[in-house]
């Protein structure tokens, strides 16, 4: 900041003082820098105490119990801290006394926080045991703690981004110390890192509260109020504007909001948020108290709530220290939704990498990017960058639904998208119809396999040709004996009339039973080639009756035909009627050797065939 706006706010400053009868002479610092204002001293209240060592009301107030001290643990301005036994409890405690018993601002800062820890009993502040006698001055007998101060720690160790969550969550606790004060109608009016100790298993304890003051009318009678402050009070880099101002009708619980914003502003930057060459300079800026600039590094929302806890004016900041507190929880769970939410990203980013991999590899992980965004939407429902995160999960899912060829997970995707591209639309248009094409074509595969599917109605099938091909056989052989034995000799025209009755069987067989013989193609086809097969022989024969060729030749000849014909059956159709070829093969050569058994061997080789034929349809089923 230059110097002429803080020479302004100092020349500013001084005519507030000097209308409230105060001078820059009469500022009264502590050893360790904090001003201290003159109030209504709390020993007006308290004399009762120290004056007669006799007195009744010092036997009620003070412990009578001997305190020996111990070896030094901390040191102030105004007293010092010391280790000492309280034998009565068997315990260790921490004993507070002011270095001049003679001071009676040391004195009366001392009751006073006495009085205010012993009347505020939360977690995260020190236990005030009792009151007892150091010498001439009260001693403060308090809970011993086992560490050091925040500010310590943050000397020591610093505060970067990777430790500024721990640090804001010990923040959260002061918050709920102060908060749990205001209730009881307690201001600290001095709040930095100095006055925050830390225990060495995570206890967090607000201390020093020799400023603290309470709300009008809602205060200890004991305490004064903020309408007693007659001067500036507080820690310089810290401080205020209305304390500086000494502007008591707006010194509430908003003056510890902005205190606690300073702290904030502390573990941001490393640096109070008043600096100055001197001390004036320091409280004219804590005056303006001007936003400040912050680091690139420094989270959006975490500056917005710096700006707000240190607004100058107190209209301009949190309500109260609870909404300053949820609003630091907001932004810390808002952080770890961001971490959620680039983890996520991440194994988005892997998954790309795994087009080739299983689903079983790839599907845990989608469902990992999915919790993640369903359980930061719960913590942060209007989030640009969960909008953003959703979308990429819904393309991920989409592009491999894509690559896997999948239009229905790829259009569910689609659809999870807030705003598709033209490009993805298309590509799924594309897909869509590439897979109804395949779709279409494969069931119309499936359906030429149905037709040409020749193990279908084959039981059927099988019981019909058995019952034909045992007719077939008795058939022949009656018509063999008939003719060896000259009591009936067979000629053309029981041939023909043979050959039409059994094609008028055929028809009437296959017409009742068409739900199965007819059921696909190859089993009309099969039901055809064995028709045609019975009207070429027909044929045959008709041909040989005509031409007067000897009906013993055409016995001869026929098993040859019968072959060819199952032959080309078993070419075109069914390879296993080989096995019925084989059998008129075999009749054919017989008959053949044999002409005067061509009736029973055209008749037991034909049945073989059916037989042989149904085995094999059987054997397939």
């Amino acid at each position: 900041m230059s110097a002429a706006p803080l020479e302004e706010a100092s020349a500013r400053l001084a005519t507030l003082w000097e209308a409230r009868g105060l001078s820059p002479d009469a500022l009264l610092q502590r050893g360790d820098g904090t001003l201290v204002a003159s109030g209504r001293d709390a020993l007006a209240e308290s004399q009762t105490l120290f004056a007669d060592a006799s007195s009744e009301a010092q036997a009620l107030a003070l412990s009578p119990e001997p305190i020996e001290l111990g070896r030094l643990l901390g040191k102030g301005g105004m007293g010092e801290v010391r280790e000492a036994d309280q034998q009565s409890l068997r315990r260790a405690v921490a004993v507070k006394t002011v270095l001049d018993s003679n001071d009676d601002g040391s004195v009366s800062a001392l009751l006073k926080e006495a009085w205010v820890g012993g009347a505020l009993e939360h977690p995260h502040i020190v236990p005030v045991h009792a009151l007892a006698r150091a010498g001439n001055s009260p001693a403060m007998l308090m809970k011993r703690i086992e560490g050091e101060s925040w500010a310590e720690r943050l000397d020591a160790h610093g505060c970067d981004p990777s430790d500024l969550e721990g640090h804001l969550r010990i923040f959260m606790k002061v918050c709920q110390a102060i908060a749990f004060a205001h209730s009881r109608g307690v201001l600290h009016l001095d709040l930095k890192p100095d006055n925050v100790m830390l225990g060495a298993y995570g206890e967090v304890y607000v201390v020093d509260w020799g400023l603290a003051c309470g709300l009008p009318g809602r205060s200890p009678e004991w305490l004064h109020e903020t309408t007693d402050i007659l001067g500036v009070a507080g820690t310089p880099g810290y401080i205020a504007p209305e304390l500086v101002a000494v502007d008591t009708a707006h010194i509430d619980e908003r003056t510890d909001v902005y205190l606690l914003g300073g702290i904030l502003h502390f573990l941001v930057t490393g640096t109070e948020p008043h600096e100055g060459e001197s001390l004036m300079l320091q409280l004219s800026a804590a005056l303006m108290s001007l936003p400040h600039r912050y680091d690139e590094t420094v989270p959006a929302e975490l500056v917005a709530i710096l700006h707000r806890a240190l607004d100058a004016k107190t209209s301009g900041r949190f309500e109260n220290v609870e909404a300053l507190r949820a609003a630091v929880e907001t932004f810390l769970d808002r952080r770890a939704v961001d971490r959620l939410i680039g983890q996520a990203r991440r194994t988005l980013v892997h998954i790309a990498g795994l087009e080739a991999a299983s689903d079983a590899l790839v599907e845990p992980r989608f469902l990992e990017c999915e919790f993640a965004a369903v359980y930061a939407r719960q913590q942060w429902p209007q989030s640009d960058e969960i909008d953003a995160l959703e979308d990429a999960i819904a393309a991920a899912r989409f592009d491999r639904a894509i690559a896997r060829r999948r239009p229905d997970e790829a259009a569910a995707a689609l659809t999870r998208m807030r705003q598709p591209s033209t490009r993805q639309r298309d590509a799924l248009t594309a897909l869509q119809r590439e897979v109804a094409d395949r779709a279409k074509h494969l069931a119309q595969l499936e359906q030429m396999s149905r037709e040409l599917d020749i193990t279908l109605g084959q039981v059927d099938r099988r019981r019909m040709f058995l019952a034909l091909g045992f007719v077939w056989a008795v058939t022949n052989v009656l018509f063999g004996a008939l003719t060896r034995t000259d009591i009936f000799p067979i000629g053309y025209p029981e041939l023909l009339t043979e050959g039409v009755l059994l094609v008028a069987t055929f028809i009437p067989i296959g017409y009742l039973r068409r739900d199965t013989l007819f059921f696909n193609r190859a089993n009309r086809r099969l039901y055809g080639g064995l028709i045609a097969t019975a009207v070429a022989v027909e044929l045959f024969w008709l041909s040989a009756f005509v031409s007067d060729l000897p009906v013993d030749h055409a016995l001869a000849l026929t098993p040859l035909l019968y072959t060819y014909c199952f032959s080309a059956l078993a070419i075109t159709l069914d390879k296993r009627l080989w096995w019925g070829t084989a059998c008129l093969a075999v009749a054919a050569v017989l008959t053949g050797l044999f002409p005067e058994w061509a009736y029973e061997l055209i008749g037991v080789g034909g049945f073989a065939a059916v037989v042989a034929t149904s085995r094999a349809w059987a054997a397939r089923k």
